[in-house]
């Protein structure tokens, strides 16, 4: 991929004998990142899928999108649009990003009589019929507000914390009472017995994240376990 070589580190704990990754201790740049996945529009994961052949049907509609004429859209309508798809969020700030597509700041536009609003430029209005032409301020989201009470930490969630993350993404902040919850719910007496390894995530690994949570419920067995695997029987 095109994107720079940023990665993060998670620690997983695994029952070999099951073939199974119970749950992964992570830190705020791994949360944030999966908070991350569910900014990202559907327009822009079935391209990066497809770029790397991980997506079937889906990729045949995103084909079909992309090679419709463009006298078949309507006038404020494109394949582009649908394509490559504007955000909302920045997401600078993420440690790791699968996608280069940066943050819109939309610009408001309005007619003359100031009831109806805009981000199409030049779009008739329901109302008057005039064209929305007068431009507003920029609009500024939420991750650049700058205040005293909000500590400058980018992302999504505070640093500072671990977290719990079991193998189907679902996540907590790991306190005694949750550690102990879970153990009891994975019928785990010592986690000792258990093997930890630190897998190290770059955009390849998070693509199959991606992927591997749309398909099945067992996601950090399905992308990390095989490799672990691998390493235990050479070690052996």
């Amino acid at each position: 991929m095109a994107l720079p070589p940023h990665k993060m580190k998670l620690k997983l704990f695994v029952d070999i004998k099951a073939k199974k990754v119970l749950f992964a201790e992570a830190g705020k740049d791994f949360i944030d990142f999966l908070i991350y996945l569910l900014s990202l529009p559907l327009g822009t994961v079935v391209s990066l899928l497809k770029e790397e052949n991980m997506m079937e049907s889906l990729g045949s509609l995103c084909e079909s999108v992309k090679n419709l004429p463009s006298g078949y859209w309507q006038p404020n309508q494109s394949n582009s649009l649908v394509l490559k798809p504007r955000c909302l969020f920045d997401s600078n700030r993420i440690p790791l990003k699968l996608s280069k597509m940066g943050f819109f700041y939309p610009q408001i536009y309005y007619c003359s009589s100031d009831t109806y609003m805009t981000d199409v430029p030049n779009l008739p209005c329901p109302l008057c019929k005039l064209t929305m032409t007068s431009r507003f301020y920029t609009y500024v989201g939420p991750s650049h507000m700058n205040s005293p009470e909000l500590p400058d930490d980018g992302g999504f969630v505070k640093g500072m914390v671990t977290y719990i993350v079991t193998d189907n993404l679902e996540f907590k902040s790991m306190t005694t009472k949750e550690f102990c919850t879970l153990l009891n719910k994975l019928s785990i007496k010592d986690v000792t017995e258990l093997d930890e390894v630190v897998v190290e995530i770059v955009p390849d690994e998070g693509l199959k994240l991606l992927k591997a949570s749309m398909e099945c419920m067992t996601v950090l067995t399905s992308v990390f376990f095989e490799d672990i695997g691998k390493q235990k029987t050479t070690q052996n």
